[in-house]
């Protein structure tokens, strides 16, 4: 059994490898429009905790998969894709904190639309890259996004 921040911390990091680099934004939770109970809220120390940077997970991709100079266009494509998802998703403004519910949830609809065409965007790009991968270089890619950043696993 995992407790819930480890699995909380995992499902961001896959989200973030998959190209959901929107949730990334350092929007204030009323922009998630998320309700939880006191006694299911993690604690402010762990909330506060950010994902890691398309950088950082584009290092560690290109450690892990090794590109040649022939993939390297490919990766770089990939990259580029998931540093404009972020940038994307930085560039969004939540609703006005006296928001209506109506204003929230159309701030919601606009963030699930943004982070589905960014993962449009992620899957193309990534498609391009995996069909160039050896065999070697595609199984140390599945490894890595099942994993996520850091290796947290989910």
């Amino acid at each position: 059994m995992s407790n819930p921040i480890d699995r909380a911390n995992r499902t961001a990091a896959a989200a973030l490898v998959s190209g959901a680099l929107l949730l990334a934004s350092g929007l204030p939770a009323a922009a998630t429009v998320q309700y939880r109970p006191a006694q299911y809220q993690q604690p402010q120390q762990q909330q506060a905790q950010q994902p890691p940077s398309a950088d950082q997970i584009i290092a560690q991709l290109r450690y892990r998969i090794r590109p040649t100079a022939a993939q390297m266009p490919a990766f770089n494509n990939f990259a580029n894709v998931m540093r404009e998802n972020q940038r994307q998703a930085q560039g969004m403004r939540p609703p006005p904190q006296n928001a209506d519910a109506v204003q929230m949830l159309s701030a919601q609809v606009r963030l699930v639309q943004a982070e589905e065409a960014g993962m449009q965007r992620m899957l193309s790009a990534l498609q391009n890259l995996y069909a160039q991968l050896s065999l070697q270089q595609r199984r140390a890619a599945d490894y890595f996004f099942r994993q996520g950043p850091g290796g947290q696993g989910r």
